[in-house]
């Protein structure tokens, strides 16, 4: 009985890191999936995500992350985007690797048509 317990308990720290909650102030370790950037580099827990790299008005904002996951992630936010404003709940997803590094490459959310492709440069 002690040998499966343990290997429960050893399971569960695997697992553990994997997913959870998200203040945006915390140093938990999160799963190593990335936001892309137009500035060549990758952000976890960014406080704007870009849709359009060759504006600066297309993007969401005021971040406030919810949870973060290898497949997804979710934070509350507003919509900036062609002069409209929309404030909700916004999804990250659809986790591809580029040049070794997992990006989420997909957001959804109100104010959005679809899934939208997150902005990239490589």
């Amino acid at each position: 009985m002690k040998t499966f317990l343990k290997s429960i308990v050893a399971a569960s720290a695997l697992v553990a890191p994997l997913a959870g909650t998200v203040d945006n102030a915390s140093a938990v370790k999160l799963p190593k999936v990335f936001i892309p950037s137009c500035q060549k580099t990758h952000d976890q827990i960014p406080a704007a995500v870009s849709l359009n790299c060759t504006t600066k008005y297309d993007f969401i904002g005021n971040l406030v992350w919810k949870t973060w996951t290898l497949t997804s992630a979710t934070a509350s936010g507003t919509l900036n985007y062609k002069t409209t404003l929309t404030r909700g709940t916004y999804t990250f997803s659809g986790v591809e690797t580029r040049k070794g590094v997992m990006y989420y490459t997909t957001v959804t959310g109100p104010g959005l048509k679809g899934s939208t492709l997150l902005a990239y440069r490589s």
